[in-house]
Formats: C-alpha cells, structure tokens, sequence
C-alpha cells in the first residue's frame, strides 16, 4: 500500500491474468478493498485500485 500525503490512498496490484482473471480477483477481494475505501473516507483522503498500472477506482 502506498500513502501519498494529502492526496490518496493507493492499493497498487499486479495480476497475471494467464493465472487469475481480474474479474476473479474482485469476486475474492470486493470485501477488502470496500474496507480500504472506507478507511480511506475516513482518513479523508480518496482510495485508489490501480490494477495491471490502470486505475479502476
């Protein structure tokens, strides 16, 4: 995880998708990263996920 002060939260994964789809990731891991964006309202900030160095959210 990356903290850039008074900017964002980022959570920065790199997916092999020949293993994994993307889609399957977020199947496993919706709840934490919903986890990760509350926290970070809370620390008010913005959550990004970037996924293969594209930002999703």
């Amino acid at each position: 995880m990356e903290i850039v002060k008074d900017s964002h939260i980022g959570l920065n994964i790199k997916i092999d998708t020949s293993i994994c789809a993307v889609m399957d990731y977020f199947e496993i891991f919706l709840n934490r990263m919903i986890l990760c964006r509350k926290a970070a309202e809370k620390l008010e900030t913005e959550f990004w996920l970037v996924i293969n160095g594209q930002r999703v959210i």
